[in-house]
């Protein structure tokens, strides 16, 4: 009976896509679109201390938009996707526990890469990042894997195509998909996946290989200053346990940047995380904070890694190192990424989450401002 009821908000939800791709193409004009639909079916959940059993279906409708310029070419980007996502998570248990889980909808943008490209077959890998909501939770199931309605979805694709036709392909891949609120309400373990895919894709329209002249010498442009330092703010809030209360944290980060291109640089800085109340013994369930529980105010680390520029957007993932941080777990290593949104040459907004191991502690929201050295 759950399955007929989900193939029947399926098919509803399937129709709604399907209109919307359909809009979506009405108004396309760049060369090269295309709509893609797949399938896939859950292989294994992770980490196994979750105890999660029982599998999860699901599909995906995306739009790819062509990339028509030669810097993103040059960096094999093969087209910028809108993903929509359904997935049942009603057959999911934890502990052999059942009917804890619903369904699943989200909206996703991501990057399609080529990674490998021949007359009939290629390869490409896929990452989309975006929100969704899911109408089960630890408040209305007692699931414990999923802490809130609204989370933050991250899906990274490897998928082979195989051409059948002039302008139709089909698609096998692996998915692997992780969904939690970053934190905002806890407990918040999260659901990651792994997923076998099978799918369809249809050109629009047929690829036109001629790149803007104005764009051909974005990667050798001698007149770029190489040398930048970025300084960012931003302020975030970790959930309290079983409560829509907060603990609160502001950021700060010292940076340097080095530009190999106006596209792609190397990050390294400090980041200082200010913690506006640390853990209390006697007060555990209002103060405790998984993996990010600190003794002090401060905690301070290092990290690097790189920064990517695709228009006014700029995406960087680092890895860190603890210099200063009075935990109450041994962690000395921690994962950072951030979007930020260029509205002026030297200032953006800026999005960035802090990670422990597979853990998300919070993420912030602020501005940074970069100076030219």
């Amino acid at each position: 009976m759950a399955l007929i009821e989900s193939l029947c908000v399926f098919k509803k939800f399937l129709i709604s896509l399907i209109l919307v791709a359909l809009i979506n193409h009405a108004f396309a004009q760049d060369l090269g679109n295309s709509i893609e639909f797949n399938t896939e079916l859950s292989l294994k959940y992770f980490p196994s201390t979750n105890h999660l059993s029982g599998k999860v279906y699901g599909g995906e409708l995306i739009y790819h938009k062509s990339i028509n310029t030669s810097w993103q070419r040059r960096m094999n980007i093969e087209s910028q996707d809108w993903v929509l996502r359904f997935n049942t998570l009603r057959s999911l248990k934890i502990n052999e526990n059942k009917n804890q889980f619903g369904d699943s909808y989200a909206l996703l943008y991501g990057l399609n890469f080529f990674l490998l490209k021949t007359k009939y077959v290629n390869l490409n890998f896929s990452p989309a990042f975006g929100l969704g909501y899911t109408n089960k939770t630890i408040y209305t199931n007692e699931n414990r894997i999923i802490g809130s309605h609204i989370n933050i979805y991250a899906r990274g694709a490897l998928k082979t195509e195989i051409n059948i036709a002039p302008s139709v392909k089909l698609l096998t891949g692996i998915n692997f998909l992780h969904l939690s609120n970053a934190a905002t309400r806890v407990p918040n373990m999260g659901l990651n996946q792994s997923s076998l895919s099978f799918g369809i894709l249809k050109k629009l329209k047929s690829i036109d290989n001629r790149y803007p002249n104005e764009n051909l010498g974005a990667f050798s442009d001698t007149t770029l200053n190489k040398h930048e330092l970025q300084f960012g703010i931003n302020l975030g809030r970790r959930g309290a346990y079983k409560s829509s209360k907060g603990l609160f944290r502001s950021a700060f980060y010292l940076g340097y940047n080095y530009k190999f291109n106006y596209f792609l640089s190397l990050s390294s800085g400090i980041d200082a995380i200010y913690y506006h109340k640390v853990y209390d013994a006697d007060n555990n369930l209002g103060t405790y904070q998984s993996l990010a529980t600190s003794f002090d105010n401060w905690r301070l680390g290092t990290a690097i890694g790189p920064s990517v520029r695709i228009g006014k957007f700029l995406i960087s993932p680092k890895y860190g190192y603890y210099l200063y941080f009075n935990s109450l777990k041994p962690i000395q290593t921690y994962w950072t990424a951030n979007s930020d949104y260029h509205f002026h040459k030297k200032l953006a907004f800026q999005t960035k989450l802090y990670v422990h191991k597979a853990e998300a502690d919070f993420i912030g929201f602020g501005f940074t401002y970069n100076l030219t050295l």
